[in-house]
């Protein structure tokens, strides 16, 4: 079964420097640079993704 999620720009942009994160690609003090947040904001936004994404992966399309 697909689900389709409507996001707006601001949390695209949030969801893919967050992926970013995980991935490694950047760091959380870069994340929270591009997303005007601080580094644990960062932090924990990110883990809190990383937890869900390992019971629901996200696929963009």
């Amino acid at each position: 079964m697909k689900e389709m999620v409507t996001l707006s720009q601001t949390e695209l942009k949030r969801m893919l420097v967050l992926q970013r994160v995980l991935e490694g690609q950047i760091s959380t003090f870069e994340a929270a640079l591009v997303l005007s947040l601080s580094e644990r904001q960062v932090y924990r936004q990110s883990s809190a993704g990383s937890r869900s994404s390992r019971e629901t992966p996200l696929k963009i399309v």
